[in-house]
């Protein structure tokens, strides 16, 4: 995960799943960092966090935009 998003790759967190997508969610909306992850701005640029509950709303738009529909 950490070497797709220096490569400039983004990430889609799906909140509300539990284990590592909460973890990563919970870090990315408090701005904190998450161990033996260094996310820099540009990385965090490119995580994208959407709810559970949200998700059927959310990700067709968000997909579009990150393969550039």
């Amino acid at each position: 995960m950490a070497v797709a998003l220096r490569a400039g790759r983004s990430l889609l967190v799906l909140a509300g799943t539990g284990g590592t997508a909460d973890l990563l969610a919970d870090a990315w909306r408090e701005d904190r960092a998450i161990p033996d992850l260094a996310f820099g701005p540009g990385e965090r640029a490119l995580v994208h966090v959407v709810e559970l509950a949200d998700a059927r709303s959310q990700l067709s738009d968000i997909v579009r935009r990150t393969l550039g529909g």
